[in-house]
């Protein structure tokens, strides 16, 4: 792939080449374990000293042995998988064989690139298996997959009769395990591509009056609130660029997926928002706006994937190093914007002493869990 402008420093643009110019594409074909008499373990916080970012759970085999190929994430960083003492007078029992997709976290970004990695193996026969997950939602409710979540299902041909939501240790006859079909920072394959087109090609959709330029914002999100700020102003200057802003939150999966095929312009800032570009199959031009130093490297395999045509700009104010997933994110009109879309109209576009105060509170309260340190003290520089 080939990024087609950047406006950022030196530095970053050259680490922006060096992943665009190299291959993440797996040819080898993917893997399938069968494990029979298998046990589904519950997604349940990990109270281990140094814990998986999510929580422990996942396959146990006939000998009692934690399977290694139901973990999510990597060794260097975990984010679901582990055993943990059950007891095996109250497991169910279903004379079935099922397919392992993995946790269940109501996180978008998570959600297109982790959790739905193994459904490759079912989408030539959509409606063969039932498919198991652990849904978890830190102690808040069982992790049901509905919404968006449940529509990403439905352009799959999956029902949702087929999702089974292990919330006790279950035993099945088999559970299938497939290979996962993409691993941030080290490969995608045929198969998650295959996926991406099958959702985008089961739309069946038409939006009149579909704009030219369109800005999805990221104000009606609650957790982006509470960990990234300036972002009106940036909106009130898309608009002045003749942006239209919308809300994936207000929208269907379809209608997102419509718009990111048929609007010449996208932008966005980058996050969860920027991994849709995954069913962007148009060749239109797609706007992130980066809101910190890192890059997400996640955000690089969707890069090669997407078939739209990518200029990232820097809009962040670094202050100190924080977490992708967790800020605080300070963005706003700057020369880098500037220099792609020309001066701003409002004089008061920059930041002021109430953003700086907010980063700096909202800084402190984020770092002062242990574990939130242990993990930015792990995180890759630049």
């Amino acid at each position: 792939m080939e990024y087609e402008s950047l406006y950022m420093n030196k530095k970053r643009m050259g680490k922006f080449n060096s992943y665009a110019r190299n291959s993440f594409f797996r040819r080898e074909k993917l893997s399938v374990l069968e494990v029979a008499d298998g046990i589904v373990l519950p997604a349940k916080r990990d109270e281990r000293e140094i814990p998986n970012i999510w929580a422990v759970g996942g396959v146990i085999d006939s000998d009692g042995n934690f399977v290694k190929e139901s973990i999510t994430g990597s060794k260097d960083r975990p984010l679901f998988g582990g055993s943990y003492e059950f007891n095996e007078d109250f497991v169910t029992y279903y004379d079935e064989e099922v397919v392992f997709m993995g946790p269940f976290i109501k996180h978008w970004g998570h959600f297109i690139c982790d959790q739905i990695s193994r459904l490759w193996y079912v989408i030539d026969n959509p409606k063969k298996y039932k498919i198991v997950y652990c849904g978890w939602d830190w102690d808040n409710g069982l992790g049901y997959i509905d919404g968006n979540y449940f529509e990403l299902f439905e352009l799959l041909g999956i029902d949702r009769e087929q999702l089974i939501n292990i919330q006790r240790p279950t035993k099945f006859k088999k559970v299938i395990i497939p290979e996962f079909s993409f691993i941030p920072n080290n490969y995608y394959s045929k198969e998650y591509v295959r996926l991406t087109d099958i959702i985008v090609n089961n739309v069946k959709l038409e939006i009149d009056n579909c704009p030219e330029k369109v800005y999805f914002t990221r104000l009606m999100l609650e957790s982006a609130i509470n960990k990234e700020r300036g972002e009106p102003k940036i909106i009130e200057y898309l608009k002045e660029k003749g942006y239209v802003v919308l809300s994936p939150e207000k929208l269907s999966l379809s209608e997102q997926i419509y718009y990111l095929n048929n609007c010449k312009n996208i932008c966005m800032v980058s996050g969860s928002i920027s991994h849709n570009l995954m069913f962007d199959k148009s060749n239109n031009h797609a706007i992130i706006l980066n809101k910190f130093d890192m890059i997400n490297d996640y955000q690089v395999l969707v890069d090669h994937i997407t078939v739209a045509n990518i200029s990232y700009i820097d809009v962040y104010k670094k202050i100190f190093s924080v977490l992708f997933g967790m800020g605080p994110f300070l963005i706003y009109v700057n020369h880098y914007l500037e220099k792609w879309g020309g001066k701003y109209k409002v004089k008061n576009g920059r930041l002021s002493i109430k953003d700086y105060f907010w980063y700096f509170k909202r800084y402190f309260i984020t770092y002062r869990d242990k574990n939130n340190r242990r993990i930015l003290k792990e995180q890759p520089k630049l």
